[in-house]
């Protein structure tokens, strides 16, 4: 995760952002959320154009992390062997992600894999089920070639 990057910003981010929004990123085990699992997660909440909090955590899949994974995101099967599953943090995700737009540079991969996490473990009753579909975007900000430079040109956003 690169969250740590964002600590050299000022908690204020831009008065172009929703009023109330979290910004998320998984990392997981490959590209398909059919055959891969979610290996660590992070996300910043953002009220007023400002970062109120932030958090990350490891999850543990109970799969090896591919060697190509470690090479690309530095995580490795010793580093999450003793971390929580996905359904240990899944209710810490409905806090932070609850009345929030859920937005994600990648939100269809990541979407697609909290989905899956959800579903595949069969946590009808949880309410993150209802929470987090309540909060996804309705439609696409981007195109799939754009850029987060062109995100912030588009919508005049700025590190403040």
């Amino acid at each position: 995760m690169q969250l740590d990057y964002l600590n050299s910003f000022s908690n204020t981010i831009s008065s172009g952002f929703p009023e109330k929004m979290v910004l998320f990123d998984c990392e997981t085990t490959g590209g398909n959320p059919k055959y891969h699992r979610i290996i660590e997660v992070g996300l910043i909440v953002i009220e007023k154009g400002c970062v109120i909090e932030r958090w990350q955590s490891f999850v543990n899949p109970h799969l090896e992390v591919p060697e190509l994974i470690t090479r690309i995101t530095g995580i490795n099967t010793k580093m999450i062997e003793d971390a929580p599953s996905f359904m240990e943090i899944a209710h810490t995700l409905e806090k932070f992600t609850s009345d929030r737009i859920f937005t994600a540079h990648n939100a269809k991969f990541d979407f697609g894999f909290l989905k899956n996490e959800i579903l595949g473990k069969l946590c009808l009753n949880c309410g993150f089920i209802v929470g987090l579909f309540s909060t996804k975007l309705q439609h696409p900000i981007l195109n799939k070639s754009d850029s987060i430079s062109t995100a912030l040109k588009e919508y005049k956003l700025a590190w403040v």
